[in-house]
């Protein structure tokens, strides 16, 4: 007897096992989901009806090997193998291997890892022994069901092979698992049965698999209905525009996301700071990479229950207690530091304790913000037992946009958690609010606040994710710019409330995701327009402005040399130099900014290469960009202002850069990649690298032969002009703080407000 596997089963398992048949063959096909990755897109479709507990498969396993083994160890046992072994050509075959990729075992063993199982065995010989195995062709395609939600995959063809059945069938995975070892050969399989009736055509999902992917699907799909209302005023669907459309449900689920947040005080940095232990260090910087780190949860947590203690002691209230939030409560916002900011697991019993808002809980459950492991059933359903765990599938993070006598005023982000993403994931994150991020808010937010008479009225964010850097100037345009209709925007969404613009232009489709989802949780869907394009080929006339005010990046900006930075995400790799964005991010502000009446802004942040001749080269692409957009020959006066902190050698850079991407490998592997990193860097040019800032200013558009736009982008009365022959620039290179993102961010005095002078001055 096999323990787990049904009794009417075993003697059939029996025989298979003796005779090793292996007849999965005739029960599934291959498959494909074109929405995820390459490595991550096969799948098995059902060849024919299957009876639950009908029939039982075998599954050989490909490759064992020990239980200790790593990453690193794991590429050298291939590097070993002769080139284009059978196992590695296998494995590639699993894996869906791009051709470009036939040389990178690094990008093999990190697509397989996240399909890796592991069991144990006695033996008389070695006693315990753990080892690590992936399953063959068939078993790696078997799809894990997301709890309660649909995997989002469909057969080839046209026809529901779910057609006619009930929710919970939908919802259940068609096939368990289970392993089988034979102790005297040592050798392990893993079986499969149908666990339920099985239509012909169906994707076969199976639970108990030894490799968890519920989590990566349920991250994939994360806002991807949240475009889609299926029920409008009058009975007519709405009609989504380029770009997409939040749908009303989806900005009813943030609105009432945001009340409950700002009512548990969460919305204020520096106390979520101090119930961290981290006011004293960071100020007003929330550094969401570090709370969210599995290493340092403990200390956290420990933090907060020590705080919890003091507060409840000295009885005394965060918040002035609503009816969403009672006063006094302490326990709701460090839950939501713990849910939200750490993305620690809780229990039914403690999301209702510290939600207990159950319309809300649908209303997040419902767009994919969580993932319900354990018993099926809704929230409100009082028969389902406690033993259902949740856990938020995204960051949520509040940003403040306010000075420091306005402390709670700030935008909430949804990003992914700065630990989540790579090749193992199967699709590209969202990128987390890091320091770069908070750096650009708080310059940005500097200089509107010594403008504000000329707050901006049509904004343009550049490789925006999830739209941080538009989000927060455009709200901070709502306190220092034209009054604020708050009452009639937030109830009736109308533009007429706040005749802005903000258009947030981004390449990965579900950044864009949260992107349309966050303006709606900072009350800002009316005016957002959210466009998927690839910065370096969409031109000003491919967007719904023709002219802006301010124009906002954080573009991908490691320079990444013959792709010899490990793990790089696609929002942070800026391509050979690290500039290959960038140039493109400041031709495009050439065009959007240069037509502006009254002058318009460039701000972008990044790791600076060569930034003593920074400023030529910005030039340089100013001017390229003017080649598709207009060129005036009284346009003089551009100024362009790179400021930086600390210079890093090119092998300081790729220290810092490995130790990062690299910090779970061994040492030797380390210094060698590092090595091949610095030879990279240096061969393209590159001698020094620095975090820091570079501002244009663009002169305001005059000339009586120019072609007039005033800032809502109507032509005014004029001739066209020709090109022009030259531009009078001036520059400047800046050097301030060593670490110039986070001393602005953090806001606190007195190297925040001198560095946040000289960032201004120059912009009254």
């Amino acid at each position: 007897m096999v323990p787990g596997i049904p009794f009417g089963l075993q003697s059939l398992l029996d025989e298979k096992l003796r005779s090793e048949i292996f007849d999965a063959g005739t029960a599934f096909a291959f498959g494909h989901d074109e929405s995820f990755m390459p490595g991550h897109r096969h799948c098995l479709v059902t060849r024919k009806a299957l009876q639950k507990e009908s029939d039982i498969f075998l599954c050989d396993h490909l490759w064992s090997f020990p239980g200790t083994t790593n990453p690193a160890q794991a590429r050298g046992l291939l590097a070993k193998m002769e080139r284009g072994s059978k196992l590695e050509m296998r494995l590639r075959d699993i894996l869906d291997m791009e051709e470009d990729e036939n040389e990178n075992l690094e990008h093999l063993v990190e697509r397989m890892w996240p399909l890796i199982g592991r069991y144990s065995y006695q033996s008389r010989e070695a006693g315990m022994s753990q080892i690590m195995y992936i399953m063959d062709e068939v078993g790696s395609r078997f799809c894990e069901v997301l709890p309660r939600r649909s995997l989002g995959i469909s057969a080839a063809d046209d026809k529901n092979p779910t057609e006619g059945k009930s929710e919970n069938e939908r919802n259940s995975a068609a096939f368990r698992c289970a392993l089988v070892f034979h102790p005297d050969t040592r050798e392990a399989f893993t079986v499969f049965w149908p666990r339920r009736d099985v239509t012909e055509g169906e994707i076969a999902t199976c639970d108990n698999l030894p490799h968890g992917q519920a989590a990566r699907l349920a991250r994939l799909q994360v806002l991807s209905n949240a475009s889609v209302d299926d029920t409008m005023e009058g009975g007519e669907s709405e009609e989504k525009e380029a770009g997409g459309k939040i749908s009303r449900k989806s900005i009813q689920a943030s609105h009432h996301l945001r009340q409950f947040l700002e009512s548990a005080g969460y919305c204020n940095v520096r106390q979520v700071n101090s119930l961290l232990g981290l006011e004293e260090t960071y100020g007003r910087l929330l550094p969401v990479w570090e709370i969210s780190d599995p290493r340092l949860r403990d200390a956290f947590v420990t933090q907060l229950a020590a705080a919890e203690s003091r507060l409840e002691s000295s009885a005394t209230s965060a918040t002035e207690g609503t009816e969403l939030c009672p006063a006094g409560d302490f326990s709701i916002l460090t839950f939501l530091i713990r849910f939200f900011l750490m993305g620690l697991p809780a229990s039914r019993a403690d999301l209702l304790r510290h939600i207990p808002d159950k319309t809300l809980l649908q209303q997040l459950d419902n767009i994919g913000l969580l993932l319900v492991e354990g018993p099926d059933g809704p929230f409100n359903d009082a028969s389902s037992r406690d033993k259902t765990r949740v856990k938020s599938l995204v960051q949520i993070v509040p940003v403040p946009v306010g000075d420091t006598v306005n402390e709670n005023d700030c935008a909430f982000l949804l990003t992914d958690f700065a630990q989540i993403g790579g090749l193992g994931e199967g699709f590209e994150p969202v990128m987390y609010v890091g320091p770069d991020s908070l750096g650009l808010v708080a310059a940005t937010l500097g200089s509107q606040e010594k403008n504000g008479a000329m707050a901006p009225r049509r904004i343009l964010d550049v490789c925006a994710g999830c739209g941080v850097q538009g989000i927060a100037a455009m709200l901070r345009t709502r306190m220092y710019g034209p009054p604020w209709e708050k009452g009639r925007q937030q109830q009736s969404g109308s533009k007429e409330a706040f005749p802005h613009e903000l258009i947030l232009l981004e390449l990965n489709p579900r950044a864009a995701r949260f992107a349309h989802f966050n303006a709606a949780l900072n009350h800002l869907e009316a005016v957002t327009s959210v466009v998927v394009g690839d910065v370096n080929t969409v031109r000003i006339a491919d967007l719904p402005c023709p002219v802006y005010d301010i124009v906002l990046s954080n573009p991908p900006y490691i320079p990444n040399p013959l792709q010899s930075v490990p793990k790089l995400h696609q929002y942070g790799d800026g391509g050979t130099t690290g500039e290959e964005v960038t140039q493109g991010v400041v031709s495009l502000a050439a065009q959007a900014l240069s037509g502006n009446r009254t002058g318009g802004r460039l701000y972008t942040v990044g790791n600076l290469t060569n930034v003593d001749t920074l400023p030529d080269r910005v030039e340089r692409w100013w001017c390229d960009g003017l080649q598709y957009g207009k060129r005036n020959e009284e346009q003089q006066g551009l100024q362009i202002k790179a400021y930086h902190g600390l210079k890093w050698s090119v092998a300081e850079y790729a220290a810092l850069v490995h130790n990062h991407a690299l910090e779970d490998t061994d040492a030797l592997a380390h210094d060698l990649s590092a090595k091949k990193y610095r030879e990279a860097l240096e061969a393209t040019g590159v001698r020094n690298v620095a975090n820091g800032f570079v501002f244009v200013r663009c002169p305001p558009f005059e000339g009586d032969k120019a072609r007039r736009m005033n800032s809502s982008g109507m032509e005014s009365n004029a001739a066209a002009t020709s090109s022009i022959t030259s531009i009078a620039f001036t520059q400047n290179v800046i050097a301030l703080q060593d670490q110039v993102w986070q001393v602005l961010a953090m806001g606190k005095d007195p190297e925040a407000t001198e560095t946040r002078r000289r960032l201004t001055e120059h912009w009254l």
